[in-house]
């Protein structure tokens, strides 16, 4: 239901952690760190807003369950400043490569290793921030608008309809949740391998 594109870009970059080596991350693994965690926000907000939004089983569907739901949604994710704070910001991850490259050449003075080619696997994102945030935006304008529209039938008293309507949804968000949780294991996955290398 949702265009995921963004998250299917992000989650393929975060399959690449899983090719560096000891070498590569020697002296750098705070830093891979951050740069997972820079890189997953996205992921892991809209999993996380479609796990609440999709949360109501049958039997557990009414006012007051819906108005938590709906809450959540426009609390963590409308309020001003709640959108830049979950998102990606692509400019803070060309922030974090660079600094590792800087690392590994002046200060390790080792050679770039799998980081020589960070660029051109990064690039999808690393100018896109307009595109991240169109995304980010959009996903969450579609969430809105479904969800209004729920709201408006309680408001309305038509409680069948809007049981309707939250089911219906629930079903085509069905695989956008489960598409986020690939991308969510996948950014496991990378502090996994990250964490399971020593040095």
């Amino acid at each position: 239901m949702l265009d995921l594109t963004i998250i299917r870009t992000l989650a393929d970059v975060l399959k690449w952690f899983s090719t560096l080596g000891q070498h590569d991350l020697m002296g750098l693994k705070e830093n891979v760190r951050e740069l997972i965690g820079h890189l997953s926000a996205s992921i892991v907000s809209l999993w996380d807003v479609t796990k609440e939004v999709t949360r109501l089983s049958k039997g557990q569907f009414t006012r007051e369950s819906y108005d938590d739901v709906y809450d959540y949604f426009t609390t963590y994710y409308l309020q001003p400043g709640a959108i830049s704070q979950a998102r990606t910001h692509c400019q803070v991850v060309e922030r974090d490569l660079k600094r590792i490259k800087f690392k590994v050449a002046r200060i390790l003075h080792t050679d770039a290793g799998k980081w020589a080619e960070a660029e051109q696997q990064f690039e999808a994102i690393a100018h896109g921030d307009l595109d991240v945030l169109q995304g980010y935006e959009q996903a969450l304008g579609e969430l809105k608008r479904h969800l209004d529209k729920i709201k408006m039938d309680l408001d309305a008293g038509r409680i069948s309809e809007a049981e309707t309507a939250y089911f219906d949804l629930k079903g085509k968000l069905r695989a956008d949740v489960l598409q986020m949780r690939e991308g969510v294991n996948k950014m496991n996955e990378a502090y996994a391998h990250v964490e399971g290398i020593s040095g």
